[in-house]
């Protein structure tokens, strides 16, 4: 065809041999090709205005830093196409240094008479894939049972449930199929210091102990770093409903509908995220810091209300050169949920922990253990939409 056309001269070739870009090359072979496509079509080629026709597989799509001005594709997936068009005027050059007729970059998909698939499916054309000894009606028929609703529900279900732990706690996104998506059930508010922020400077060092015998001095040096320690207001959401949901695969609005052994696993797993909220201290350089600490002070309320924050309790910070600062901080926060309950009605219970003697509006103190076990319970009994 090439040479009917009169288009030989201009195919590309390796060492004067006309060369089709794809996958059955030797490994050694391989990477020879490769560089050569570049050079004739890349970032660097010597002869911008010289024609050059490349002929391959998905080989090209990925990996080859290549700059072409028009592509043929046979139809593809979408996400393939864009990898293909990735390939066209990929670098700036000047007006110039392109043919007349390719200034702008352009591109031709090849697709069946009509715009149907059905041809597709009985023969190798369009990316689609061979067929042969009926194979094209058994796919027809695959295709059309994964179709049916019943079949794609238990699929979409099977990848939701499937998922894990994490994801139905902090969500997750599928881009090829956004039925399989999950929305997150907790929601994490950046923690900021109750008092204005004090940053100290330090330093570290880092020196190579293992030196060579043949005489190297190898390296070390001294560099500095900031480091800050504060009291914390943090602020956790946990949607109840969407949890169960995302455990057991039932609907949100019938989360409490269900039987209460549908709410135990979601149950078990606020009373083991609060505990963790309390306990654990998220830290860099630990080995030098330990930052390792224990809340002070934890509210929980658990209501069906749209969640508020209390961060507004400290919209001006505290002065550190006061004593107790703790104590003032709860203060802060009592007075705080005193002035939204007076404002909007206190339409959630409230338990709380504490190390310091202190009280909380409309809140009973208990330990950590009992008071992880009290949600639990809530959760499990359907008392509870969120905590």
């Amino acid at each position: 065809m090439a040479q009917s056309s009169g288009l030989q001269d201009a195919l590309f070739n390796l060492d004067g041999i006309a060369t089709v870009h794809h996958s059955r090359y030797s490994r050694e072979d391989r990477p020879l090709l490769d560089k050569e496509v570049e050079k004739q079509i890349g970032k660097k080629r010597e002869e911008s205005l010289k024609a050059c026709i490349v002929v391959g597989t998905q080989t090209l799509e990925q990996s080859l830093d290549i700059d072409a001005d028009l592509l043929i594709t046979d139809l593809c997936p979408m996400d393939v196409l864009l990898q293909r068009v990735g390939r066209l005027h990929r670098h700036d050059r000047k007006p110039e240094e392109r043919p007349e007729n390719y200034r702008y970059a352009q591109a031709v998909v090849l697709v069946p008479a009509g715009g149907s698939l059905e041809g597709c499916l009985e023969k190798s054309r369009h990316g689609l894939g061979r067929f042969h000894n009926g194979g094209g009606k058994a796919l027809k028929e695959a295709v059309a049972a994964w179709l049916k609703e019943k079949d794609e529900k238990k699929n979409i279900e099977a990848m939701k449930l499937g998922s894990g732990l994490e994801s139905a706690l902090f969500g997750r996104m599928v881009t090829s199929d956004v039925l399989t998506s999950r929305d997150a059930a907790v929601y994490v508010a950046h923690a900021f210091t109750v008092h204005e922020a004090q940053v100290e400077n330090d330093y570290f060092t880092v020196v190579d102990d293992l030196l060579r015998e043949s005489g190297e001095l190898g390296s070390a040096g001294i560099f500095d770093t900031e480091l800050a320690s504060g009291l914390y207001y943090g602020y956790v959401v946990v949607d109840v409903p969407q949890l169960v949901a995302n455990l057991e695969g039932v609907k949100i609005e019938d989360c409490f509908k269900v039987g209460a052994d549908q709410r135990e696993l979601a149950a078990k797993v606020v009373h083991h995220l609060l505990h963790l909220i309390a306990t654990v201290s998220p830290g860099a350089k630990r080995g030098s810091t330990a930052p390792f600490e224990w809340a002070k002070l934890m509210l929980v309320e658990a209501g069906d209300w749209q969640p508020r924050s209390l961060a507004g309790a400290f919209q001006n910070a505290l002065d550190t050169d006061g004593d107790k600062i703790r104590e003032r901080a709860v203060g802060q926060l009592a007075d705080e949920l005193q002035r939204l309950d007076a404002a909007y009605g206190a339409p959630s219970e409230r338990r709380f922990l504490s190390v310091d003697d202190c009280q909380v509006p409309g809140a009973e103190r208990l330990p950590l253990a009992s008071l992880t076990q009290w949600v639990q319970d809530r959760i499990v009994s359907g008392a509870v939409q969120g905590a």
